[in-house]
């Protein structure tokens, strides 16, 4: 993206979507009845089924995975999509083994599991090291849509990532599980709307769905199973399936921010929570690979960071939007409140 491409509207949308999380946030933490710790931090358990699996998928889909997912396929090809198959032996793992376990102890947290399995010590020597490692992740998670807003408007990347990550939680914080899972909603509403919004553009400059299929076959980007034994190569089927599945059991089995969401809903609606959120999170992992798809047949033949345009493989995306959406006024600053509004959640 061009440095200080934002438009007065471009600023304004920006700030609007932005704070549409924050008024959400605000109206669970003073209007909505939230007065013990049960209906704040598991909303009474009694959540609805759909827009708590929403909020898991927005959860899992960081603006990481939007940007990372397009730009793997554009630079390397499909292999990812095997990830699909990882998420859906997880969550069997997830349905069968561990749920249960879980619900029948009646516990709120994976840190209370700890402490009834084992001791307090147990508890928290988890609590520290898994803060200790968040507090590694997420300045990884403002990063990317910090940077991609600070080459767009020139704000400085000291300032835009500690006021968004401010925002973050405030509305958290304020809000409890209720305000959390509805602003997912909405800011994966959003996403998805993007995503899908910069499919149909593509596909339409590039001439249609078969000649991405043909531009991507030719390309080699259409290559899915490897199935060298070999570790040592990049990809493989092996890889991506013995990898991402034990990588998914630990994020939807034990993680704490996915534990908590299982028991806000009744304990009848599981199964129906487990089925939406892994076909929910599968197709939006989908549509982020088929627009790296549609982002290498729109530059088969002519690589933005070989030519100089783009200083690394990363900046692809926005770029792409860049080029494809200038005449819509505006749309650039939705793509950058969709990027931070995914790193928020």
């Amino acid at each position: 993206m061009e440095q200080n491409f934002f438009t007065w509207i471009d600023y304004a949308i920006f700030v609007i979507i932005i704070a549409i999380s924050c008024i959400v946030g605000l109206y669970f933490g003073f209007f909505s009845k939230q007065k013990t710790t049960e209906e704040y931090l598991l909303g009474g358990k009694n959540m609805k089924w759909l827009p708590v699996s929403i909020s898991l998928t927005a959860s899992a889909l960081s603006s990481q995975s939007v940007v990372g997912l397009a730009t793997e396929v554009y630079l390397h090809g499909s292999q990812v999509l095997l990830m699909t198959v990882s998420m859906s032996l997880a969550s069997l793992a997830n349905y069968f083994l561990y749920v249960p376990v879980f619900s029948n102890l009646q516990v709120t947290s994976i840190f209370e599991y700890l402490e009834l399995r084992f001791n307090n010590a147990v508890r928290k020597l988890v609590m520290f090291i898994t803060t200790a490692a968040y507090t590694c992740i997420l300045p990884l998670c403002m990063y990317a849509p910090s940077a991609t807003f600070s080459q767009a408007t020139g704000v400085s990347l000291h300032v835009i990532a500690p006021v968004m990550t401010l925002v973050c939680v405030l509305y958290t914080s304020l809000g409890g599980i209720k305000g959390v899972t509805w602003s997912d909603v909405v800011q994966l509403t959003i996403t998805v709307v993007l995503i899908i919004t910069l499919i149909v553009m593509g596909t339409i400059s590039s001439g249609g769905v078969s000649e991405i299929f043909q531009r991507a076959r030719q390309g080699g980007r259409l290559t899915i199973f490897d199935f060298n034994p070999d570790p040592t190569v990049r990809v493989s089927f092996w890889t991506i399936i013995l990898g991402s599945t034990i990588s998914f059991c630990v994020t939807l089995c034990t993680s704490a921010h996915e534990v908590q969401r299982y028991f806000s809903i009744p304990k009848r609606l599981i199964t129906r929570l487990m089925f939406s959120y892994s076909s929910i999170y599968i197709g939006a992992k989908i549509m982020c690979m088929t627009l790296g798809l549609v982002i290498y047949s729109t530059y088969h033949d002519c690589d933005p960071k070989s030519v100089g345009a783009i200083k690394k493989a990363d900046d692809i995306l926005p770029y792409f939007v860049n080029e494809i959406t200038s005449h819509i006024t505006g749309f650039k600053g939705l793509f950058l409140a969709a990027l931070f509004g995914s790193s928020l959640r």
